[in-house]
């Protein structure tokens, strides 16, 4: 099985031509959700079922909302994020 792993962002702040952390596995798998995500298009977008978080700073999960808002409507089954647990 080959996989595809599209580097969307790996800074760590934003400015021109740089975007916080995130990574495109295959077609339907986000590995953070940083700013790198706005540079993809609404169908990409349509195609991204799960979202894994390595942890929740602003710069790994600014973008979950922004997706939702923008495709939420037109998918027929409910984005999945995943995140750690929060420590008892």
């Amino acid at each position: 099985m080959t996989s595809t792993i599209r580097v969307l962002g790996c800074s760590g702040g934003i400015g021109k031509g740089l975007r916080t952390t995130s990574l495109l596995l295959n077609q339907d798998t986000l590995i953070d959700a940083g700013t790198g995500v706005g540079d993809l298009s609404i169908e990409a977008l349509k195609k991204i079922d799960q979202v894994f978080l390595t942890h929740s700073h602003l710069d790994h999960v600014c973008s979950i909302a922004f997706m939702v808002d923008a495709v939420g409507a037109l998918r027929d089954k409910p984005l999945v994020v995943y995140g750690i647990r929060e420590n008892d």
